[in-house]
């Protein structure tokens, strides 16, 4: 990371907050940088020695984008920093924190709880194994993409799961490591298959980087998920494990 120039450092702390971050627009020369509101950005002709990794290429809104490099220039210059992360949410940032300063071999200990929201099957198993190994409660969160009722959810142990195709293969392949129970929320609600719209299709427009073992294009389906889907989804593991824990402590 390269350190932010704060032209204003010598003054004031309220000056600082008002005018670093809120340069003149490089593009258009207004008094106020703009909202930029796209997720998407142009990438070089040339994308062989593009960094995928890096947070300086304006690529994909996730990956970072104008409005968040200003806000860190920002926060930078207010802490006194010489540069500084903003993150999309409080979890990103406490994975951020954790991978920045755990190192392979350190104890998962000292959790009261621990909740698998994350995606992938590998990394869910790996959650699972390692709080089993611990004694640390953990639920996991079954598959919300795809779906637009967020009356079907329920909470049950992995093994009296149904329709979930995210379950299906959660239940074999923990039943292959011995894991007698997992207290998960799932849907009921059967997946909605995408429209196939070769105009905006990945197979048709694929925007994978050189290099990738997997295209998206490979798969089926691309599961997309609304907003007020995952979110109930994460309300629901939340109310269990506040209950789970007032329940040890009474």
């Amino acid at each position: 990371m390269a350190k932010k120039e704060n032209k204003f450092q010598d003054n004031d702390i309220t000056t600082q907050a008002i005018h670093t971050g809120t340069d003149y627009d490089a593009e258009t020369g207004a008094v106020r940088r703009p909202l930029h509101m796209a997720n998407s950005y142009k990438l070089p002709d040339d994308l062989s020695q593009v960094n995928y990794s890096s947070t300086d290429l304006l690529m994909y809104a996730r990956n970072g984008n104008a409005n968040q490099h200003w806000l860190e220039e920002k926060v930078a210059a207010l802490y006194g920093a010489d540069d500084a992360i903003v993150l999309a949410s409080g979890v990103a940032a406490l994975h951020a924190l954790y991978w920045t300063l755990l190192k392979s071999g350190d104890q998962f200990a000292d959790y009261d709880y621990v909740v698998d929201a994350v995606d992938t099957v590998s990394a869910k198993l790996a959650l699972v194994m390692k709080c089993q190994e611990t004694g640390t409660p953990i639920i996991s969160s079954m598959g919300a993409g795809n779906k637009l009722d967020a009356n079907a959810f329920r909470v049950a142990d992995i093994y009296k799961t149904k329709v979930d195709p995210l379950a299906r293969v959660m239940r074999r392949e923990l039943k292959k490591r011995g894991v007698k129970k997992l207290k998960v929320v799932y849907s009921e609600e059967q997946p909605i298959r995408p429209i196939e719209d070769m105009a905006i299709s990945c197979r048709a427009h694929c925007i994978c980087p050189p290099g990738t073992k997997r295209y998206c294009t490979d798969r089926r389906d691309i599961p997309g998920s609304t907003a007020f889907v995952p979110s109930v989804a994460g309300l629901i593991i939340a109310g269990e494990v506040i209950k789970d824990l007032t329940k040890r402590t009474t």
